[in-house]
């Protein structure tokens, strides 16, 4: 047996994200809490002039005055550059923040009053603390949707869903054009699409450790890496009616235009490998869904462009996924048998 070895380099992991966005809104957080303290003087007043959210005083902390007043800066006052209100989640993800920098700081050593205080955080708790937050959070959530209703504001900011009649005419569209640009496209549009994923989780498709044989459906099925979650998901590879929805097409046109990725060593087996080293992954995505709509199709597929939305985006296709699931399903499924009891 060989032995373990040790390789790479060590490098210490902390309790919260580290990743270049991540970063950014932080930053972005405590420079709105700076000048929360600036504009609202009962604020400055709370916490006697501190302005730094890492570095405020354990009693200031602690105080649900502060919290309340900004959530309250957050949910009346603040607005980003082109003066529209912060989204629901938006402006609770950096209350939690606030919360949370405090309770990094102080939950496990500071005064008894101090650690009762940040059983806010506790998930699950039905402390008194805990049913504070979890009120403070439903207030900001009814304050901002009724300013939303108010100002004809768009309520639902998710992406438009993309249907699986659009995946069809795209996927026809790259297979009049040809090229072996086009067929990749097709493949990984496809791909994302049996998958219902986010637009990121494509890119981790291996051909050596996420392919699966499924025995309910007797088909491949791919184990993929949820990275948001922390999770694997199976997923079906179920042929398609044609070829412009099936899944074995698209990745048969894929490997006869492709040159060989498989690797002896096993090393960096990506099945899209080109997707993988991307960095913006689902603005890449974004350009493979528009790049034949009709109207904005590059210049490579305006002989062959179809008719698409042109605002489509790779966050559609989850959605649209889970909708055209739902409604195959309703129509299949045989009514429930009635209740006689």
């Amino acid at each position: 047996m060989t032995p373990a070895v040790a390789t790479g380099t060590n490098r210490p992991l902390g309790s919260q994200g580290s990743s270049a966005s991540w970063t950014a809104s932080k930053r972005t957080i405590k420079n709105i809490f700076h000048m929360f303290i600036e504009a609202v003087p009962e604020a400055r007043q709370i916490t006697r002039g501190h302005t730094d959210l890492d570095h405020l005083p354990e009693d200031v902390v602690c105080s649900r005055e502060l919290y309340a007043r900004f959530a309250g800066f957050l949910v009346e006052q603040y607005k980003i550059k082109d003066g529209q209100r912060l989204k629901v989640n938006t402006a609770r993800n950096y209350l939690n923040y606030a919360i949370q920098a405090g309770s990094d700081r102080f939950k496990a050593n500071g005064a008894p009053a101090t650690r009762l205080f940040f059983t806010c955080t506790d998930i699950g708790s039905n402390a008194e603390p805990a049913v504070w937050l979890q009120g403070l959070r439903r207030q900001m959530h009814r304050a901002l949707f009724g300013h939303a209703v108010e100002e004809g504001a768009c309520l639902d900011q998710s992406a438009a869903p993309v249907y699986l009649e659009h995946i069809k005419r795209i996927s026809r569209a790259l297979v009049m054009e040809g090229s072996q640009e086009a067929l990749a496209r097709r493949f990984t549009l496809m791909n994302l699409w049996i998958s219902a994923g986010r637009a990121s989780e494509v890119q981790w498709s291996t051909y050596d450790t996420t392919l699966k044989w499924d025995a309910e459906f007797e088909n491949a099925g791919q184990a993929w890496a949820q990275m948001k979650t922390g999770r694997e998901k199976l997923v079906v590879w179920v042929p398609g009616v044609d070829r412009h929805r099936c899944i074995y097409a698209a990745h048969g046109d894929y490997l006869a235009t492709t040159r060989p990725m498989y690797n002896s060593d096993r090393t960096d087996n990506w099945m899209l490998p080109e997707l993988h080293r991307a960095g913006a992954v689902r603005a890449v995505l974004t350009s493979y869904l528009r790049c034949a709509a009709r109207g904005v199709a590059t210049k490579k597929y305006e002989a062959v462009a179809c008719d698409v939305p042109q605002t489509t985006t790779a966050g559609g296709i989850r959605p649209g996924a889970a909708i055209c699931l739902q409604a195959v399903c309703q129509q299949s499924s045989p009514p429930p048998p009635l209740d006689t009891s």
